[in-house]
């Protein structure tokens, strides 16, 4: 027991050892300890001394113990990621060599239906005879090249079809994301005999082979994009001020001049770098003098029930029912209205409701 002991205290501290030299071997003396408070009494023995290096060294020994375990346990985790990380690299390097096969194939099948389409055109036009001595094997070359092509064409038939499917989906999101109701927007635009045409032809060639391939459903998703595409071509897309800040934007606010929360019908933009105002859209300008409030105003008709706003210009520069283009310079900012200083704001209105400009430069852009 004393050897262990003896053992244990070598690596106790230097002050540790002497204090347990001082100390009788089988009685407790008390130690007076200064502390800020005065004097703390300890009673303490050799034995005491002993207690605790045993159970310093306890603690060391388990500690060690278990950063052995931990080290072990990371030993086997590196090797696990280790093999991962090969089993990574070869599944990547397996994806490239099919992609590369895939782009091989995709080549070769195209390079095919070039020679294809050229053979057909060529054999049904006459300027190329069959390559077959019998007239029988002509007929049948022939009629192999049309099999091809009818199998070509319904295929990208199909693959047509399921893209203007979720073409069509997405317009419809962006639309659902301004309150726009689809088939509002497919009548409005339907009527407007200037913005677009429709539908499969009828007649002879071209019109009855896509009328033959393309489903009747798909015909009417292809008009229903057709109008929905030109709907969003339609929505002003242009900052209204060149370098402009939003201020403010739309929804409920407290006024800044009554200081009654109100609901706000559009954005501030304010800049002083270039304080012009430019059409956001090409448009008729269906309003352009003072409006109370608003100070001096300028309205454009973009079509299809969508129109812009300029509220509080310090000057106007456009006439009522003057054409304008996109981009093109209609006033200047001001603070005309009621107002607490200097800014423009802008609105835009769909069938004569308010919808937050920044909505509307997303779904345009």
């Amino acid at each position: 027991m004393a050897k262990r002991q003896s053992s244990e205290l070598s690596d106790a501290p230097p002050w540790l050892q002497e204090l347990r030299d001082c100390l009788p071997v089988d009685e407790t003396i008390e130690i007076i300890v200064p502390t800020r408070e005065g004097a703390s009494h300890l009673k303490i023995s050799r034995r005491d001394v002993d207690e605790l290096v045993h159970g310093q060294q306890r603690d060391l020994k388990r500690y060690k113990r278990r950063l052995k375990q931990a080290a072990g346990a990371a030993a086997v985790v590196l090797v696990v990621l280790a093999g991962y990380s090969q089993d990574l690299v070869h599944e990547k390097q397996q994806i490239s060599a099919e992609l590369s096969t895939t782009q091989a194939n995709v080549l070769e099948l195209s390079a095919a239906l070039d020679e294809m389409f050229s053979t057909a055109g060529g054999v049904a036009s006459g300027a190329v005879a069959p390559v077959d001595e019998e007239p029988l094997d002509g007929v049948r070359t022939v009629q192999t090249l049309l099999e091809d092509l009818d199998a070509a064409f319904t295929i990208y038939a199909d693959i047509t079809r399921q893209a203007v499917s979720q073409y069509q989906e997405n317009l419809g999101d962006d639309l659902t994301a301004l309150e726009v109701d689809p088939a509002t927007v497919f009548e409005a635009v339907s009527s407007d005999s200037t913005s677009w045409g429709g539908g499969i032809p009828d007649a002879q060639g071209p019109g009855r082979l896509l009328a033959h391939y393309v489903p009747q459903g798909m015909a009417a998703d292809l008009q229903s994009v057709a109008a929905k595409e030109s709907y969003r071509s339609s929505l002003p897309d242009l900052n209204p001020m060149e370098g402009g800040r939003m201020t403010s934007g739309f929804g409920m606010r407290k006024h800044p001049v009554s200081g009654h929360y109100v609901a706000h019908r559009g954005i501030d933009l304010v800049s002083w770098d270039d304080q012009r105002i430019r059409s956001a859209g090409a448009g008729r300008v269906v309003f352009a003098d003072y409006d109370g409030p608003s100070g001096n105003r300028v309205a454009i008709d973009h079509g299809l029930g969508i129109e812009t706003v300029y509220a509080h210009l310090a000057r106007i520069d456009v006439e009522e029912g003057q054409w304008v283009e996109r981009g093109e310079w209609i006033g200047l900012m001001g603070d005309t209205g009621l107002t607490d200083g200097a800014h423009l704001h802008y609105e835009v209105r769909l069938n004569d409701r308010h919808v937050d400009p920044i909505e509307v430069f997303r779904v345009a852009r």
